[in-house]
């Protein structure tokens, strides 16, 4: 290989040299203080590799070509570590972003739903409400109609009632002819019982036209005497009267009427 050869490569080998410190210092003022204070003593020596004079050049080419390798090198390996960390970094942002984002939309579906239910249950409510306000004013309504038609039952009843007692009280009020006819004759009503006593009773001695008459009496027997008139017995009781008949010994007086006591003192 020929001097001039060897200038050019090492040439070449300082421009890039330069090239990639310019880049390598461009790149660095995106990275962190920490990284970026790491990068920068590379980047110096890629500049110091590259800026070289044409005797450095003529005088020791391959040296500097060999510097200028290794500080190229250097700085494209500092640089993609770089690179990778500030991309691993990147990428954990937006898994975080994501995870957050996903939380927000979970928290915004579940308030969501939550909202939904609430709502869903304001409805129920709400109709649950109405049903009760129907189901009381039905009742109401229903309790209404049977106090109508109880006091319906009772006004009727009361007025059947009141038609029942007029209608008595007029059946009470029209007389009996029978009954006046025995109140003014003094007589009892004749009854089973006293019927039975007429057919049962003797026929007293006086109104029998028998020869019963004329029997002889028992012993101890008063006579009857002028003064015993109709007057004086009529003015008597039916006890005095058959008081009387005892102490005189007559019988069968305990069935017989005033009318007939009377006609047996006669």
């Amino acid at each position: 290989m020929s001097s001039q050869d060897k200038t050019r490569r090492a040439a070449a080998a300082a421009d890039s040299a330069v090239t990639a410190a310019r880049k390598a210092a461009k790149f660095s003022k995106t990275l962190p203080d920490k990284q970026a204070a790491k990068l920068a003593p590379l980047i110096t020596d890629a500049k110091k590799a590259g800026t070289v004079t044409k005797k450095q050049l003529e005088d020791k080419p391959r040296r500097i070509e060999r510097a200028a390798t290794e500080a190229i090198l250097a700085l494209a390996d500092a640089t993609a570590r770089a690179e990778q960390r500030l991309a691993t970094k990147a990428h954990v942002k937006k898994s975080g972003e994501t995870q957050a984002g996903e939380r927000k939309t979970g928290t915004k579906k579940t308030d969501a739903k939550k909202s939904h239910l609430t709502k869903s249950d304001a409805k129920r409510s709400d109709a649950e409400k109405s049903d009760a306000k129907k189901s009381d004013a039905k009742k109401s309504d229903a309790k209404k109609s049977d106090a109508k038609k109880s006091s319906e039952k009772k006004s009727d009843a009361k007025k059947s009632d009141a038609k029942k007692s007029s209608e008595k009280k007029s059946s009470t009020k029209k007389p009996d002819p029978k009954k006046s006819d025995r109140k003014k004759s003094g007589k009892k009503p004749e009854t089973k019982k006293t019927a039975r006593k007429k057919r049962s009773a003797p026929v007293p001695a006086v109104l029998a036209s028998s020869p019963a008459a004329d029997s002889p009496r028992p012993a101890g027997a008063r006579i009857a005497t002028p003064a015993a008139t109709s007057s004086v017995l009529q003015n008597l009781t039916v006890a005095a009267l058959r008081a009387r008949a005892k102490a005189e010994g007559r019988v069968g007086y305990s069935r017989l009427s005033k009318a007939e006591l009377i006609a047996l003192f006669a």
